[in-house]
Parts: C-alpha cells; sequence; structure tokens
C-alpha cells in the first residue's frame, strides 16, 4: 500500500500577533504601580487542523476578554483606583512563548509604554476550565511576605474559598537547562519581572495542553464563569488596597452591574473555539484576531497591536504548509498474492476432486452392499 501526500512547503513569512492595551488609574498614569494580565490565544496539538483549544488556552482568552469588560467598568466609575491594569493577549505562546518574548524585547527598547516600568505584578491566565473549579498559582520563587505577589496570592485564596472553590500556590523553579519553558510567567521572571500563572492544572506536562480532545464540549462555562471572578475579585481588592482582614472577606466589588456574565463567556468561547488556532493557522487578517482587536479597542487605553516575525538566518522554529492535505491511497496487489491465490484456489479444487471421489467410491460399495444382502436373502428362501 502505497501512501501520497502533497509536500508541505516552509513558512517563510510567519507572523505572530500580539495585542495589548491599558486602564488608567486616577492620578499620573506613567508613575502609577501597574498590575499586568496576560493570556495567549493560539493552541497545539499533534494535528493542527484540530488544534481548537477550548481550555488550553481559549480559557485564558476568554477571561482575559471578560476581565478587560468588568474592569472598564470600574475604571470608568467616580472611584477609581490609583493603579494601572495593563492587558496583553499574547500569540504563539505554544511556541516557547514567542509572542511574549517578543514583546518584552520591544517594551524593554521603547519608551511607548513607560508605566510598563512600574509593573508591581504579571498575572498569566493559562488553562482557566477545566470540570474541577479548583485553582493552582503557578510561581517561579516564593514571594516575600508583603509584596505584590504576596498579597495577590492571599487575595486569591480568599476569594476562591467564599466561591466554594480552592485555591494553592505551586513553587517551581525555572529550568533554564530545558529549551522549553513551562509557564507564560517564566518568559517574565527572566525580565526581572514578578509574575504568577493561574491555572486550573497542577502540572505544566497535563495532556490536555497538547490534545486534539481539547474541544469545546470539554469545556464548561459555568466553571470558567466562577474561575474568572474569583480571578477578577482578587485583582480588584488588590488595586483597592482590601486587607486581608476579616470584615474585607465580606467585601465583594465584583457585583450587580461589574459580575462576570456567562452569556459574554459563552459567546467568546464558542467564538474561540469555531476554528482551528494552531500557530500554522492564524493569519493577521483572521476574522478572530480582528473581533479580538475590536474588544480592545472598545473597553481599553493605548491599544497597539504588534506583529513579528522571526529572525530569518538563525529561527527560534520553522512552520510548514498546508496542514491540511487530500491523502491518496492505492492498494496494489503483489505476484506473491497471485500465487498464493492460485495454490489456494488448486488446493480446493483438489479438495472437492477427493471428496467426489470418496464420495463416488462410497456410494459404489453401498450398492455392491445392497446386492450381496439381496442375494442372500434369495437364497434363504429357497
Amino acid at each position: 500500500m502505497n501512501i501520497h501526500t502533497p509536500s508541505s512547503k516552509k513558512q517563510d513569512k510567519y507572523k505572530t500577533i500580539n495585542l495589548h492595551g491599558v486602564l488608567e488609574g486616577s492620578g499620573n498614569a506613567d508613575r502609577l504601580p501597574t498590575v499586568l494580565l496576560v493570556a495567549h490565544y493560539d493552541a497545539m496539538s499533534g494535528i493542527p487542523g484540530l488544534s481548537y483549544g477550548a481550555d488550553s488556552n481559549g480559557s485564558g482568552a476568554v477571561a482575559l476578554l471578560e476581565l478587560m469588560r468588568i474592569f472598564q467598568r470600574l475604571f470608568s466609575s467616580s472611584n477609581k483606583p490609583e493603579y494601572n491594569i495593563a492587558f496583553l493577549l499574547s500569540g504563539s505562546a505554544k511556541l516557547n512563548y514567542f509572542g511574549t518574548k517578543k514583546w518584552l524585547e520591544e517594551m524593554r527598547e521603547s519608551s511607548k509604554f513607560p508605566y510598563l516600568n512600574q509593573v508591581e505584578s504579571v498575572i498569566c491566565l493559562d488553562s482557566i476550565a477545566s470540570q474541577s473549579s479548583n485553582l493552582y498559582i503557578h510561581i517561579s520563587k516564593p514571594p516575600k511576605e508583603g509584596s505584590a505577589n504576596h498579597q495577590l496570592i492571599q487575595h486569591l485564596k480568599e476569594a476562591a474559598t467564599e466561591f466554594g472553590s480552592s485555591a494553592e500556590h505551586i513553587h517551581k523553579k525555572i529550568a533554564l537547562a530545558h529549551s522549553k519553558l513551562a509557564w507564560e510567567h517564566e518568559q517574565f521572571a527572566m525580565s526581572k519581572m514578578a509574575g504568577m500563572t493561574i491555572s486550573s492544572l497542577e502540572n505544566h506536562k497535563a495532556p490536555i495542553r497538547t490534545s486534539a480532545l481539547d474541544t469545546r464540549s470539554s469545556v464548561t462555562s459555568q466553571v470558567l464563569t466562577q474561575n474568572i471572578h474569583v480571578i477578577g475579585e482578587a485583582v480588584a481588592r488588590y488595586i483597592f488596597s482590601l486587607s486581608s482582614n476579616d470584615s474585607a472577606k465580606q467585601v465583594t466589588v465584583l457585583d450587580a452591574d461589574l459580575a462576570v456574565q456567562r452569556s459574554m463567556v459563552k459567546a467568546w468561547l464558542d467564538l474561540l473555539t469555531s476554528e482551528p488556532r494552531a500557530a500554522q493557522l492564524l493569519k493577521p487578517t483572521s476574522s478572530l484576531l480582528i473581533s479580538m482587536e475590536q474588544a480592545f479597542q472598545r473597553y481599553l487605553q493605548s491599544v497597539s497591536r504588534t506583529t513579528y516575525t522571526c529572525d530569518t538566518r538563525d529561527p527560534e522554529f520553522v512552520l510548514y504548509d498546508p496542514v491540511l492535505d487530500t491523502m491518496h491511497v492505492y492498494s496494489v496487489k503483489p505476484a506473491v498474492f497471485d500465487l498464493f491465490l492460485a495454490v489456494v484456489i488448486g488446493a480446493y479444487l483438489g479438495v472437492v476432486y477427493l471428496l467426489s471421489l470418496v464420495s463416488s467410491i462410497l456410494v459404489g460399495w453401498y450398492f455392491v452392499g445392497e446386492a450381496v444382502f439381496v442375494k442372500n436373502r434369495i437364497k434363504f428362501y429357497y
């Protein structure tokens, strides 16, 4: 059996798209402390054409988009906090967080976003819609008591408990000897920025992160809505400097018109899983990217869309087209098969001949026996 498919072609002009925007707090935004919320939107599996990534990382992108809407309303009120919240939706994260890496390199060399020098904590959202509502806070370095990360972790644990789930932090050092990073916050940690990754997955090696079975039916908007509420509530309490005393635990910032809308979560989740999001399939003109960019422009300030390409001389990775081919299968019968078939047919005919021969002999003996029997009976009577 021979299988023929068209030859794959190298993508020489692959482009990664990042979306970035900010909600400016009360006061001089360039000098205000900033919390950076990050999620990536691409997916990966062994079959690029089936890489829908509902949980990894459709759920993280949905959470980022919904938190943008909620905090935009919060920052539009008269009680605006003295904090900036920046949002980054990165691409090519499944390729060792390439989009995040390039964005950080650009930010270090540019003065376009001066408030990024005031980032106190980076919160990355990755796979937060598994069947369990428990959250794991992955960190590369144990936070000092009283630091931004320490306070955020405490708020996350308290909010999770109040909403009927749980949150625990997991410390894992960055494996510099490995070519691939485990979580997105590690890119920021390598740039001396304190951060964490919030996930429903306890281990970065969970198979669902690169599975073609990570489809829309594998996640529920109810669990995702609850986890978004926990994360948003923790961030809100932090930027409003609500302490962790008993009275503050009863305060719910995200309620009424600031609550997470399950219908919005479901709509974004349906959109993100309506097409495969493998890196080589996402084009700059993708309707999905355009829809997410429009959401950024609607809710945020200083929105930017940045495009990055690989180094042509020493690329970090190489992608190929096409990923969907027509497979032609030809079944060829070898000469051995014909010989085998002839032997089988010959054996069959031989068996039939022997059976017919034996049958004729048996019939002959039967009639001879009958004749002898009749002859003996006649002799007996006479």
